[in-house]
């Protein structure tokens, strides 16, 4: 729902910032589910604003996370085919098309309502609404599961089971976006919210049938992203933010370098305080304000509400004029990456 984007870097240290941030790739921060009308589906923060979404999950978590699973149902390696154990060279398709879209679609959808990916989102929901683990591991762990799966389905078509994979085929996402009419488009629109909401629901054991009551008009919905942008960009917020990410201290502190180590913190920050200050602080609470209760629940069903209209372009206006604040305020902004990129290839140049 963030529509914040952020570019992939040629130096390594940025690099690191693509993995760490694996689960950001998306439409609507899922590759696999995509936005109308562009369509578009960089490297972003979009579900940053929805809180602890965005973050640090790397992409061999998430590939490990599938292997794991997927071991627990054999007897050994052994029983796997002659060259499984060792993965080919990526060949994805040239291009996509929108049976290929809406097929990837319905695969993801059935593992996470029926296969692995639905066992371990009934886990996490086991812990809905306890202090512990926080909210946020438990909604880093519902992302670990939704982009692994994600990343299992595309590697079944030949893409590269990393964010590199993910990246092309939002690539290629977004310009069949832009060629299908009116009516595929919804209907790709429509089943990527819904399986949203689905791993949502499951994740945080809230009802389908709750969020169906309760949708938001789009005049309600832009006026309730309205307020979250405006608390997002309220000072206190953002020197908060300043004042705790320039304070960490990576095993390279006071170089021109900021290692993976580094903003995978600064991102365990700004996921903290959006969580905890912009939404659930105050009192009331933003979510009590907006009307959707109090506490860890109320958070999560405004997410499941708010995925009706995270394609319109006030509501992306919004959140990413307030997004590029807060990553100003953390360092990762991608003016400043680009620039400690620029440093670090001069340092090693000379």
């Amino acid at each position: 729902m963030l529509h914040v984007s952020s570019r992939l870097f040629k130096a390594s240290a940025v690099r690191g910032t693509a993995a760490a941030n694996l689960r950001n790739f998306s439409v609507e921060a899922r590759p696999l589910l995509p936005r109308v009308p562009s369509g578009s589906v960089p490297l972003t923060y979009r579900r940053l604003h929805a809180g602890p979404s965005a973050g640090d999950i790397p992409a061999s978590k998430c590939i490990s996370y599938w292997r794991q699973q997927v071991r627990s149902l054999s007897t050994s390696d052994d029983s796997m085919p002659a060259g499984a154990q060792h993965a080919s060279k990526p060949n994805p398709p040239s291009e996509l098309t929108a049976d290929m879209a809406t097929g990837t679609q319905d695969a993801v959808s059935l593992l996470l309502k029926h296969g692995l990916g639905k066992r371990r989102l009934d886990e996490i929901a086991k812990d809905a609404g306890k202090e512990t683990p926080p909210l946020i591991e438990r909604w880093q762990s519902m992302m670990e599961c939704f982009i692994g799966t994600q990343v299992h389905i595309l590697a079944g078509l030949g893409y590269s089971p990393d964010e590199h994979g993910i990246a092309l085929y939002n690539q290629q996402l977004a310009y069949l976006m832009t060629t299908l009419d009116p009516d595929t488009q919804d209907a790709v629109r429509v089943k990527g919210r819904d399986t949203w909401r689905s791993v949502l629901s499951s994740a945080f054991a809230i009802p389908l049938k709750e969020i169906e009551e309760n949708e938001l008009s789009i005049v309600d919905a832009r006026n309730v992203m309205h307020k979250v942008s405006q608390k997002m960009m309220e000072k206190d917020v953002l020197d908060y933010i300043r004042t705790r990410c320039d304070a960490v201290e990576g095993p390279e502190s006071g170089s021109a370098t900021m290692t993976p180590a580094e903003m995978q913190m600064r991102h365990t920050i700004v996921q903290e305080s959006l969580i905890n200050r912009v939404y659930l602080g105050g009192a009331p609470s933003l979510v009590s304000e907006c009307g959707f209760g109090e506490g860890e629940r109320a958070y999560v069903f405004m997410q499941l509400v708010m995925s009706e209209h995270q394609a319109d372009p006030l509501v992306s206006q919004y959140v990413s004029t307030a997004m590029m604040e807060i990553l100003k305020a953390a360092g990762l902004d991608p003016a400043t990456l680009q620039k400690i990129a620029e440093d670090q290839q001069g340092g090693t140049s000379t």
